[in-house]
C-alpha cells in the first residue's frame, strides 16, 4: 500500500515538473522575442505610459499571447502587464513580419 501511495506521489511530481517544464519553455519563448522586447522598450520609453503608470516601469511576470512564425513572415499577438511606481497597466503589441522585419501596426496601451 505504501509503494503505491509513493509511486502515485512520484507519478504526480514528475506530471507537475513535466507541465512547469512546458509552460516555462513557451513563456520563455514570449519573453525573448523581438516583439515582445520592442513592446517593452516602447511602453518604457513613452512619456504618456511613464505618467500613467508612474516611473521606474518594470514588465510582468507572465505575458499572455502567441508568436506564429513561417520562415521569414509571421504575427504576434502579445499582451503584456506593467507595473510603475503607482498603477499597473497593459500593453498590447499587435506585429507582423515580412521578409525577415517585423512591423508594428497596432500598439495601444489598456
Amino acid at each position: 500500500m505504501v509503494a503505491i501511495v509513493g509511486a502515485l506521489a512520484a507519478v504526480c511530481v514528475v506530471l507537475v515538473l513535466i507541465v512547469v517544464g512546458i509552460l516555462g519553455a513557451i513563456f520563455g519563448a514570449l519573453k525573448s522575442s523581438e516583439p515582445y522586447h520592442h513592446g517593452i522598450e516602447v511602453a518604457t520609453h513613452d512619456a504618456r505610459v511613464v505618467r500613467a503608470l508612474g516611473a521606474p516601469i518594470q514588465p510582468g511576470w507572465l505575458p499572455s499571447g502567441n508568436i506564429n512564425m513561417n520562415g521569414p513572415s509571421g504575427e504576434a499577438n502579445l499582451e503584456i502587464s506593467l507595473k510603475g511606481s503607482s498603477r499597473t497597466g497593459t500593453i498590447f503589441v499587435i506585429a507582423h513580419r515580412s521578409r525577415g522585419a517585423w512591423s508594428y501596426q497596432i500598439f495601444l496601451f489598456g
